[in-house]
């Protein structure tokens, strides 16, 4: 078993610096940062929240086009709000630790998963046509329904009628 050695600091310039990703180039630009973020991270025992390290990820990603241009980012309030924002949106749905996964605003996974259960989700979000294939990205933070969000991490075995109607015994619903 391997333990996690490094660092264990503030993630909210990595937080903001993925959003500018996001913002930048949407999935396309922000997935490979993440990658190489989780790997620095996890393999590496990289500081998550060595604004240094950041900017060179971030560099190499393409999120800025030189060091010099993400140290202006992290000495700026850029996403601050909205990361912060995110946060409190969080709190709100009562999720207090990570992982924690939400797709569609509705449905949730909450804690480290095998794969088989995100095959699951994506098997049932197809089969009732609620995934997005217009690329219109990650719902807004106001879409994401507390209530919702909250019944699926009941561990409950969620199904699709016939209609298209998607949910479980909790009433989780998606679309």
């Amino acid at each position: 078993i391997r333990v996690y050695d490094g660092p264990v600091s503030s993630t909210h310039d990595y937080h903001r610096v993925l959003h500018a990703a996001w913002a930048k180039g949407g999935q396309d630009l922000q997935l490979p940062l993440a990658e190489r973020l989780f790997s620095g991270y996890f393999e590496h025992q990289q500081d998550p929240g060595s604004r240094t390290w950041l900017a060179k990820e971030a560099v190499a990603a393409g999120v800025f086009s030189s060091v010099e241009e993400a140290n202006e980012f992290f000495k700026s309030d850029t996403y601050d709000a909205e990361v912060k924002q995110g946060y409190l949106t969080a709190r709100k749905m009562g999720i207090n630790g990570v992982p924690f996964f939400v797709f569609e605003g509705k449905w949730a996974v909450s804690g480290a998963q095998p794969p088989e259960a995100f095959l699951d989700i994506f098997n049932e979000l197809v089969k009732c046509g609620c995934g997005r294939t217009n690329g219109e990205g990650p719902p807004a933070r106001n879409e994401v329904d507390s209530h919702a969000t909250a019944q699926s991490t009941q561990n409950s075995k969620d199904v699709c009628t016939e209609d298209g109607d998607c949910g479980s015994q909790d009433a989780m619903v998606c679309g």
